[in-house]
């Protein structure tokens, strides 16, 4: 039994700073403790791009900006109701080449685009959504419908929530480290101090795989699939000092 003691004490001294004062021991300890989450919202930006065409027709019409505008008027249209897309910026501006080193228009550049964030369950809305801008940008010769990149992300405030959650966790592990303590000591130890993590730390990475297509008819855009992503690591670290009296 002095023996345990003995490795108990040995152990506390290689992992903490320990002072003694009279009847009092001061002891400092770092704490680290960690969380898993998974990512589960989904974002995307979702452009609508000049071609080449576009970029090579240096007098633009009157007729032809209109047409543009019409088509770029009723995506956002389709989208003012939407609950996981926002936006609808667009414009139609000079495209200028280099030639002899000299600035040169050659033609026009178009670029319109919409931010997506959505949960599961809205997935379908969100093919909806590609299918009717695939649709409508098809009909109009400068426009081209690139299909937008998917990731599986954490929304910010959930890391928020979640470092809430690591300094509660933080500060259960140094009570019960305190409990140990006063065992070990024949002592009552108490938190003096306790400094939370301020700026946690991911461990992992976040991955997602590609999105892969699902058949639809042909007449439709085919349905996307939604992304993968794997669960994630944070830690938080904290210093705390016991008094053991």
């Amino acid at each position: 039994k002095d023996f345990q003691m003995t490795k108990k004490f040995l152990f506390i001294a290689a992992f903490s700073s320990v002072s003694l004062f009279a009847n009092e021991m001061l002891i400092k300890q770092n704490v680290s403790i960690d969380a898993k989450i998974s990512p589960t919202t989904y974002f995307s930006n979702i452009q609508v791009i000049g071609n080449d065409k576009l970029r090579k027709e240096k007098n633009l019409s009157l007729k032809d900006k209109n047409s543009l505008i019409k088509t770029f008027n009723s995506l956002n249209d389709f989208i003012k109701n939407s609950e996981i897309c926002k936006g609808g910026n667009f414009s139609i501006t000079p495209f200028y080449e280099y030639k002899d080193n000299k600035k040169e228009q050659t033609g026009f550049e178009s670029n319109y685009h919409l931010d997506c964030e959505f949960k599961e369950e809205a997935t379908e809305d969100f093919n909806t959504i590609l299918d009717f801008m695939q649709k409508e940008t098809q009909e109009n010769p400068y426009l081209i419908f690139p299909i937008p990149k998917i990731t599986k992300n954490i929304k910010e405030e959930d890391l928020k929530a979640l470092d809430d959650t690591l300094n509660q966790k933080l500060i259960q592990k140094a009570n019960a480290m305190a409990l140990e303590y006063s065992k070990i000591l024949n002592k009552k130890c108490l938190i003096k101090e306790i400094t939370l993590g301020e700026d946690s730390q991911i461990e992992n990475p976040i991955l997602y795989r590609t999105q892969a297509l699902a058949k639809s008819n042909d007449n439709a855009l085919e349905k996307i699939e939604m992304p993968t992503a794997k669960e994630i690591t944070k830690s938080a670290d904290g210093k705390v000092i016991f008094i053991c009296k």
